[in-house]
């Protein structure tokens, strides 16, 4: 298990490294931030898609949930599109996936209403 936790999240950092032209490192952000790395390095503790882990990490630098479409039929799709605004305020991007497991992400989003209207938030590590 340790091996597949290893490998996963070297894949995330040469693939965030990728495209973003910068390399992450989740080690520092355990000093920084202890409860975002937390819930980073959780990710790597579920089933998740490299897609999702990324996303994941630009909401723990700051960008905005800005939209999220979901699609689910019993035995039939399943369609997640997540689109944020970048932490520097400038660019949207959205992260989509098919695979019913990264559904788990949206367990971990804030939820909270502002003037009756819903805001989606953040990412937070469980409870446990």
């Amino acid at each position: 298990m340790l091996a597949a936790i290893v490998s996963d999240l070297e894949a995330f950092i040469a693939e965030y490294a990728k495209r973003y032209k910068e390399q992450p490192d989740p080690f520092v952000l355990l000093d920084a931030n202890p409860s975002k790395a937390s819930a980073f390095f959780e990710t790597l503790t579920e089933p998740l898609s490299l897609e999702m882990r990324i996303l994941v990490w630009q909401i723990l630098l700051g960008a905005e949930i800005t939209k999220i479409h979901f699609e689910y039929g019993r035995t039939e799709s399943f369609d997640l599109g997540i689109e944020i605004l970048s932490p520097d305020g400038v660019s949207k991007e959205e992260f989509c996936s098919n695979r019913v497991w990264d559904f788990a992400v949206l367990r971990h989003m804030g939820v909270l209403t502002v003037d009756n209207k819903p805001i989606i938030e953040g990412y937070y590590a469980s409870r446990r």
